[in-house]
This record gives structure tokens, sequence and C-alpha cells, in this order.
């Protein structure tokens, strides 16, 4: 029997600092407790993040893993993509280019070549 899975996903958007990470923290915090740990995050609309946030994220997704689920982020622009490169905290995530394909990997269904 197939089980239908629930994504919560958060649209963002202007910059992403400590404060907003903290908060993205606590609110997956409050979806854990619901049992809710298929997270999507899209940065389509951020224009910048600031590093002392990317380890607050991270975590939050090492802690959704743990439960079996993640935190995907999807919608990154090149910038913001080399942010998390030279922070050396892109093997934190697992990043994708559409929600569509975040839902997909939640759902294992193999990404389009």
């Amino acid at each position: 029997m197939d089980t239908a899975i629930r994504i919560q996903v958060l649209r963002l958007r202007g910059e992403l600092n400590l404060e907003d990470a903290l908060k993205i923290k606590n609110l997956v915090g409050e979806y854990l407790k619901a049992g809710l740990v298929h997270v999507v995050l899209n940065l389509e609309n951020v224009s910048h993040v600031h590093l002392a946030g990317l380890p607050v994220l991270g975590e939050r997704a090492q802690r959704l893993r743990e439960y079996g689920g993640d935190l995907k982020l999807v919608g990154l622009s090149p910038y913001l993509r080399h942010i998390f490169d030279l922070a050396g905290a892109s093997p934190l995530f697992d990043f994708c280019r559409t929600e569509e394909e975040a839902s997909n990997r939640f759902c294992g269904v193999p990404a389009a070549a």
C-alpha cells in the first residue's frame, strides 16, 4: 500500500539572515513534532544568504533525515549556490531545480535525464 507523503514548502524571499534561519529552525521543529519530515525551502526569490545561517539550516536537514525525511533546497541562483559552496555547506543539502523535482525525490521518482 502506498502512503502519501506530506511535503511542507516554504517559499522565501529577500535576504536570509541568521534570525530568519533560526525562525526556519523553529518552524521545522514544529513540523517534526507534528510528524512532518519532508520540507522544501524554495529560494528562487532569495537574493542573499548570510553565512551564519547555513549551519542552522544544515542541522535541521540532518535532524529531518534522522526521522526519515529531508530538507531540500530549490531554485538557487548561481550566486546563492556559490555561497553554499564557498562556505563548505553544499554537502549538507540536497539541491533541486524545482519543487516538482524535490517532490519526486521525496517519492523516490528518478530524475529525468
